[in-house]
């Protein structure tokens, strides 16, 4: 389901601390620098609908804000495209999956997600204009969160997801050696 994942630099020692001042510390310029590091080093998509993923409820009561879609926000006053930040929910809370195997982590996000769909659902007015989807998060580790969210999105229609983030952590294998 999911298409493609472009990121725009390394999870290292510069993006950590940006990541963290967004994140922890609810810094929003440090979103909008984000987004804009994103724009300079990743294509604009032709076309497509931005969407954040989305936090647990009990994370977003702590941290008041999700990061994802403070960089999505950010991000489509430059490429131009709309935002949904409701097009995809969390219905389970994972807990943090810093300490978690790429398989682990897997097992942790299966099902985490709900979507809604490109056509109507009953009593809808209208159909989604946009046939892409274009899901934002701030760091790809093992690609777990992305590829769950991606499936929800698949099983209620969605064709086309792709993905943006600002960093990508180096791939596991190279870690662990």
């Amino acid at each position: 389901m999911l298409r493609q994942v472009r990121s725009a630099v390394w999870f290292d020692a510069t993006a950590r601390p940006i990541v963290h001042h967004l994140k922890y510390e609810g810094l929003a310029r440090s979103g909008r620098d984000m987004a804009r590091v994103i724009a300079c080093r990743c294509p604009a998509p032709a076309s497509g609908v931005l969407v954040p993923v989305p936090l647990s409820t009990r994370r977003m009561r702590q941290r008041g804000f999700n990061q994802a879609a403070m960089v999505a926000r950010a991000l489509a006053t430059t490429w131009d495209r709309p935002v949904s930040e409701d097009l995809l929910g969390r219905v389970r809370d994972t807990g943090t999956q810093t300490a978690l195997s790429p398989v682990e982590r897997a097992r942790n996000m299966a099902a985490a997600f709900t979507a809604r769909g490109p056509l109507p659902s009953p009593g809808a007015s209208r159909e989604l204009p946009i046939a892409t989807v274009i899901l934002v998060d701030d760091v790809l580790t093992t690609g777990a969160t992305l590829v769950a969210c991606a499936t929800a999105l698949g099983e209620v229609g969605w064709t086309a997801v792709h993905a943006v983030t600002f960093a990508r952590a180096v791939p596991y294998e190279l870690r662990v050696a």
